[in-house]
């Protein structure tokens, strides 16, 4: 019997995808969700170049922490639409990818599965 779930959201159709059947299951256990966003900032100062072209990653950086802010948001209004209590944490990340911050949120939470959807 699953009591915690987390779940990855990152605003794709796949993601989407993951989030429903997470909130299927948590009815289905009385389970309660936890909602993780990852903004991986080292994606977008490696993709600037950082070699001078007039691109700012400061402006896509802030773009993507308020995009992130509404997919939790998002997320969560979804499941408490669907009577499923879910709480909810993002995270920023220089150095690290998404999966590190997905697997230690898991383990400090005790998470009794993980629910993410794949291609």
């Amino acid at each position: 019997m699953y009591r915690r779930i987390l779940v990855p959201v990152d605003g794709s159709h796949t993601s989407a995808r993951g989030l429903e059947e997470a909130i299927r299951l948590a009815k289905d256990q009385h389970a309660r969700l936890r909602l993780v966003h990852v903004v991986e900032e080292y994606v977008v100062v490696q993709s600037a170049g950082l070699d001078g072209t007039g691109f700012y990653a400061g402006d896509l950086i802030d773009s993507l922490r308020d995009e992130g802010k509404k997919i939790i948001a998002n997320a969560t209004a979804l499941a408490g639409k669907r009577g499923v209590k879910a709480d909810a944490a993002t995270f920023e990340s220089f150095s690290n990818r998404s999966s590190d911050y997905i697997i230690r949120e898991a383990k400090k939470w005790h998470a009794d599965l993980i629910v993410m959807g794949t291609h």
